[in-house]
């Protein structure tokens, strides 16, 4: 692997032997197998230029992600928060638990009422129509109404849990890092990127966070949110 022409800029070997250190200061049994850098391609869904991942499953798995917008603009120690929060909310049992039970439990528990309720439904309005009178109409109009306002704060629910929920452990695994390497450096490392006025980082400033679903619009919590978070420790 060819070394950086930039001195203060780490290769990818060094990168990966900071994230195998950090995985050991963790007690985690985390081992990257190698280094993917990737760019948001304008879509939010996407790690944010300000964040790190790691590839769980699948043919990539075991891969640490890194974002591409960083490239060549951070040192070693800078990368370290940043890495070190991936690993804390990606692994550390506390933190993983959570959304390892929640995020598959939450779309599960929608998809089955989205079938089961529709069901139940149309057994009531079908002995209820079997007697038609404009009390048995305004029963089904009811059934209906009910319906489609348990589907709507189902949706709800799930876009709440993904924003403040595993948007909160997110902040927490920040908070975790902080205290594990200085909140100083984690502090100055995000300044450092917000100073460096990143596409996509500008624009999730300017979307207004809301647990009502529209499109372009992400989950993970804002540099502005990260850079607050961290404030706080340091005061």
């Amino acid at each position: 692997m060819q070394a950086s022409a930039n001195p203060t800029e780490p290769d990818d070997s060094a990168l990966l032997g900071v994230t195998i250190e950090l995985s050991n200061r963790l007690n985690l049994t985390y081992k990257p197998n190698g280094l993917t850098w990737m760019s948001t391609l304008q879509h939010p869904s996407n790690l944010p230029s300000d964040q790190t991942g790691f590839i769980i499953k699948g043919a990539l798995r075991g891969r640490l992600v890194l974002p591409f917008a960083l490239k060549g603009k951070l040192t070693l120690e800078e990368w370290r928060p940043l890495i070190g929060s991936g690993l804390v909310f990606t692994f550390r049992p506390e933190i993983r638990r959570v959304w390892r039970t929640l995020s598959p439990l939450l779309p599960a528990s929608w998809l089955v009422a989205l079938f089961a309720l529709p069901a139940l439904i149309g057994f009531s309005l079908l002995l209820t129509f079997s007697q038609l009178n404009l009390g048995a109409v305004f029963f089904g109009a009811e059934l209906l109404a009910i319906y489609l306002v348990f589907v709507l704060l189902m949706r709800l629910s799930i876009h709440y849990y993904n924003m403040y929920v595993v948007g909160g452990l997110h902040l927490k695994a920040d908070s975790m890092t902080a205290r594990l390497l200085g909140p100083e450096l984690f502090l100055g490392t995000l300044q450092k990127i917000d100073s460096m006025r990143i596409e996509d980082l500008e624009a999730s400033k300017r979307v207004r966070r809301s647990v009502w679903p529209r499109n372009n619009h992400s989950f993970w919590p804002t540099l502005t949110e990260r850079i607050s978070n961290l404030e706080r420790i340091v005061v």
